[in-house]
């Protein structure tokens, strides 16, 4: 019996789909898609049970500077190693997934030195006749604050963003480490690591295939992890990645990025794909809702005049300097208020989930970090643009827009409206224990890839802000 990804339903037994479309043409398999998403969803619960009850092995989870690989996560079963493996797995789970105050703002002022490791995926592996199939997914920004701060490292290392940069050069670091036994002893070999696995697809004859996939700042972890490979030799044949929201992750516009055997599926209402730096690596694919879809995808928030409004605001940022600016004046106007006012908004309402981190912080913890969060966009930007003195007149006319939205619907409803008008259309899946529908990237890839529009960065922007496409 085929055993079934919980987001999508697909098939996790069957991994054909992923290297059955050739690099140069323009289009996704649906299968490929789906089973990319629930590797990219794996690698946020860190829960591989469904992964090896469908057959695949050679299990790594990587969370920071906490790895488990090898015998710690594949040994041969025993109550005593199920139970020590079992802990080991929750702890991975929590530590991913902490939310405590003041944990959270020690890990935030600790994950300031951009030498603090944040790199957190999964690996896995599975053999198909001849051939062993690594796979890989990466976790996008995940619920604790420093999370975020590789995000906002935008000024360039090595021509790509260079927090993304940072976070593939860590997961490069871990490849030396990340072991793979039960490949090893098929082998007949002492030890394989992905270094080792890396060296092999250099070979033409090579047995490896990698296939690795991610959301938001995992995706872009991928696309760099792909191009640093391919400049090291690795044939690109033995590649296929898939991203979803992807950020772009290079600061000069390359003739050879489509090249690259990656996929990536966009929605056109999410603002994230258009930021980061300038080009994507890979070919982009590109979903526009029309209205229809977009009251499926965002339910009851589309009964909101200033969510569809903030949604059309969204819409048009096309670029990585604008996009600061708006996040900017969200940041300003929100540090404008007072705690009680803050408290009010959120007091009875299910919006706490979609709030940054430092909004749940208490005062004395929450607003130096928004302090400290603020005054680094502000040097990003600097360093972004080249520009010696920051825009006060672009971030007061950015604020001006939003007073005269608060002016018009009100404090908490602009408040709830700028949150969700981000989150939700970058959203992977909906958690369906509470009711929610599905997530952006769940309703695409299981019902609308033959809408996906084959695109490039040149033509993102228009493709999205196309007058019968916005929202009235």
């Amino acid at each position: 019996m085929a055993i079934l990804g919980t987001a999508t339903k697909v098939s996790l037994d069957d991994s054909s789909p992923l290297f059955s479309v050739a690099e140069h043409r323009p289009e996704v398999a649906r299968a490929a898609a789906c089973l990319s998403l629930e590797l990219a969803n794996t690698a946020y619960s860190m829960d591989i049970a469904p992964w090896q009850k469908a057959g695949w092995r050679d299990f790594s989870l990587l969370a920071d500077d906490g790895l488990l690989t090898g015998s710690m996560l594949n040994g041969p079963a025993s109550p005593l190693g199920d139970l020590t493996r079992g802990v080991m797995q929750t702890l991975t789970r929590l530590r991913v997934n902490m939310q405590d105050p003041v944990t959270q703002y020690l890990g935030f002022k600790r994950h300031q030195d951009e030498n603090a490791n944040a790199s957190k995926a999964v690996v896995v592996s599975r053999r198909r006749g001849t051939t062993y199939l690594v796979g890989i997914g990466f976790m996008g920004t995940g619920k604790r604050l420093f999370d975020w701060i590789p995000n906002l490292r935008f000024r360039p290392d090595n021509g790509y963003h260079g927090g993304f940069w940072r976070l593939a050069d860590q997961f490069l670091e871990a490849a030396a480490r990340i072991e793979f036994p039960e490949t090893a002893k098929e082998l007949h070999l002492s030890r394989l690591t992905l270094r080792d696995i890396f060296a092999d697809m250099k070979n033409p004859h090579s047995r490896f295939r990698l296939w690795a996939c991610g959301h938001s700042q995992g995706a872009a972890v991928l696309q760099i992890l792909f191009d640093r490979l391919l400049k090291e030799g690795v044939l690109s044949k033995y590649l296929a990645g898939y991203g979803f929201a992807s950020p772009m992750v290079t600061q000069e516009s390359r003739t050879d990025a489509w090249c690259l055997p990656i996929r990536h599926i966009l929605n056109a209402d999410d603002m994230v794909p258009r930021v980061g730096a300038n080009s994507h690596l890979g070919k982009c694919f590109v979903f526009i809702p029309n209205q229809e879809q977009q009251m499926e995808m965002y339910r009851a928030e589309w009964a909101s005049p200033c969510f569809r409004e903030m949604l059309r605001f969204y819409r048009r940022v096309s670029d990585t300097s604008t996009a600061l600016i708006v996040m900017l004046a969200v940041l300003e106007l929100v540090r404008g208020q007072s705690e009680d006012t803050i408290g009010r908004l959120l007091a009875g309402s299910d919006l706490l989930s979609f709030l940054p981190d430092f909004l749940r912080l208490d005062g004395d913890i929450g607003i130096p970090a928004l302090n400290a969060l603020t005054a680094q966009l502000r040097e990003e930007y600097l360093a972004v643009t080249g520009d010696p003195v920051f825009p006060e007149d672009r971030l007061t006319a950015v604020c001006d827009c939003y007073k005269d939205m608060i002016a018009r619907h009100g404090l908490p409803a602009w408040f709830r409206a700028a949150l969700r008008a981000f989150t939700l259309p970058h959203k992977r899946l909906g958690d369906t224990a509470r009711g929610e529908p599905m997530g952006a990237y769940q309703y695409i890839v299981t019902g609308h890839m033959s809408e996906l529009i084959y695109v490039t960065d040149a033509n993102l922007p228009a493709m999205v802000n196309r007058p019968d496409t916005l929202t009235e």
